[in-house]
């Protein structure tokens, strides 16, 4: 799913920056964390895959609205 401007539904790019070298990082070089305790733990995949979700992996769309 894209995020879009809402004024001209024009695509909205995010670039990935390391906040303290202020150098892009890329996609397969970031990793998800928890901050605790002023420290990070960092969580894998498997981590995420571990837990059981109630909720489903999968969004259903009902209706479609096409924008031109």
């Amino acid at each position: 799913m894209d995020m879009l401007d809402k004024k001209d539904y024009s695509n909205i790019k995010y670039k990935r920056v390391n906040e303290s070298t202020g150098k892009e990082v890329a996609y397969e070089d970031i990793v998800k964390g928890y901050k605790l305790d002023n420290r990070y733990v960092v969580l894998e995949d498997s981590d995420f895959e571990a837990i059981q979700l109630k909720k489903p992996k999968m969004i259903e769309i009902m209706n479609i609205l096409l924008i031109k």
